[in-house]
């Protein structure tokens, strides 16, 4: 018998589920256990104190939020494929202009719940007025009669708790509104002595989402050590093997916004040749 763990939030609980089903498949039995963050610990440290002190098995944690490697005793052991919901705007239908994906005035008041939204939602729509939110504040309806629009991760439903009958949404493609480094792909991880485990979590590892995804954290790591804020990083790679990396950031020297895209048959130097094309476009 297997236990899974996981945090809160509706994709958490959906990507435990599948990887249960997934299991079963293997004629595995296997349960899940529900987490939650104190306020004094983020989401790996508890993921490592569950696996450690035995209490799972295998613990659901979004790729994103892992920065670095785990301890040597915690091993990603599979990722699964990736969530295609990427930030989606929610705003009034009353409000209107010309634009004809989104139907907001020009000094519309937007909220945010990042830097990296802060960043991306300025340099699309300066013309908006961007405010960035308290992530504990939950209520749509409170929101909606502050601001005009909010912006939010896939995670949406789980941070507002309530559906969006009475508001129209605008889902941004991941290219244009980039997203963190290794957004919405979950990884699964496992005490590294866990050798059945291991082997078994290798039959669902999804490989194509592991190679688009050590590259948007090697780069979005590399960048913040040479002291770039805010980056936003995506990599697909395409049926002909080819790579091709949207990212964004702030310059450490002026502040300045800088935006590129950069493609390659290799991921051979791309890290370097990204970094080289980032700083020189604006």
């Amino acid at each position: 018998m297997y236990t899974i763990g996981h945090l809160p939030g509706t994709r958490a609980i959906q990507e435990s589920q599948t990887l249960q089903s997934k299991i079963a498949f293997f004629d595995k039995e296997s349960d899940l256990l529900a987490f939650q963050l104190s306020p004094s610990e983020n989401a790996m440290e508890l993921a490592e104190e569950a696996l450690l002190s035995g209490k799972c098995d295998v613990f659901c944690l979004d790729l994103s939020g892992i920065n670095g490697q785990p301890k040597d005793e915690i091993v990603i052991a599979a990722l699964s494929h990736r969530d295609t919901k990427f930030d989606i705007l929610i705003y009034k239908e009353e409000t209107n202009n010309n634009n004809i994906h989104i139907k907001l005035n020009d000094n519309a008041r937007v909220c945010v719940i990042d830097e990296r939204a802060e960043l991306l939602a300025k340099s699309l729509f300066p013309e908006w007025n961007i405010t960035i939110i308290d992530t504990e504040i939950v209520d749509l309806e409170r929101l909606m009669s502050i601001y005009d629009g909010i912006i939010l991760p896939n995670e949406h439903e789980a941070i507002i708790g309530k559906n969006l009958n009475h508001f129209a949404s605008f889902q941004f493609h991941p290219k244009e509104f980039i997203p963190s480094a290794a957004q919405n792909v979950t990884a699964y991880l496992i005490n590294r002595a866990d050798g059945e485990l291991r082997k078994l979590l290798s039959k669902i590892h999804v490989s194509e989402v592991s190679q688009a995804t050590n590259i948007e954290r090697t780069i979005q790591t590399d960048l913040s050590n040479k002291g770039w804020k805010s980056l936003a990083v995506y990599c697909v790679v395409d049926h002909n093997s080819h790579y091709h990396v949207y990212v964004c950031g702030l310059n450490p020297e002026n502040g300045s916004f800088h935006r590129t895209r950069y493609s390659s048959s290799t991921s051979e130097n791309i890290v370097t040749n990204v970094f080289e094309q980032l700083s020189k476009n604006v």
